[in-house]
């Protein structure tokens, strides 16, 4: 028997600024600890994320985005990221799905606890997003993120996906399964994350 206490909250937002331009804003925090029979650790991060798409032609994308990361389990007392991409963007006319893959560079700044190393660093990656509607009231949506650095050969991976489901006009359901990764975390640390949530959603 094991006794846990925790919570998610998830916030997001997305502003059209010009014909195939958007703004967009997301936000995460999660934690997660056991507290029977021994105290233990399972997830204690906070992911910040603000930049803009804008679609350059039918079919392709440029995506800038600004990122934050502050991960107790990985030992990451925060990293800071600029995010630069150009790719492949599909999506239906009547708005039933929307496909993003857009390789890119990112540089990043970060302050590990294991590691004395606070220079900038940069790393050739990609981002993968696919929105699909099921019904009028259900949607499923898949992200992923990869990583890879120039310097060390060390990866990181964020993948997030979700089931939505509106109850009422605001008001609905949402069940995700989270998976993150860093290859940089040395054996005595935990380097991947795996959790399942179900909680409530508000859109407004």
């Amino acid at each position: 028997m094991q006794s846990q206490r925790g919570y998610q909250i998830n916030a997001g937002l997305q502003r059209p600024f010009s014909d195939g331009g958007g703004f967009v804003a997301t936000a995460s925090r999660q934690y997660q600890r056991v507290t029977f029979p021994s105290k233990s650790l399972l997830a204690d991060r906070l992911n910040v994320a603000v930049g803009a798409d804008q679609n350059l032609t039918k079919y392709t994308v440029a995506m800038v985005r600004s990122l934050y990361l502050k991960d107790g389990l990985f030992k990451v007392n925060s990293r800071y990221e600029e995010l630069f991409g150009y790719g492949l963007h599909l999506y239906d006319a009547n708005k039933r799905f929307d496909f993003r893959f857009v390789p890119g560079v990112s540089v990043f700044k970060q302050d590990l606890v294991y590691s004395d190393e606070k220079d900038w660093a940069a790393g050739l990656g990609f981002f993968e997003k696919f929105t699909g509607k099921i019904n009028t009231d259900w949607t499923v949506e898949n992200s992923f993120r990869f990583r890879n650095n120039f310097k060390r050969v060390k990866r990181s991976i964020e993948s997030v996906t979700n089931l939505n489901g509106m109850i009422t006009r605001r008001m609905g359901m949402q069940l995700e399964y989270q998976y993150n990764y860093e290859s940089i975390v040395p054996p005595d640390y935990p380097n991947y994350l795996k959790t399942f949530s179900v909680g409530l959603r508000f859109q407004f």
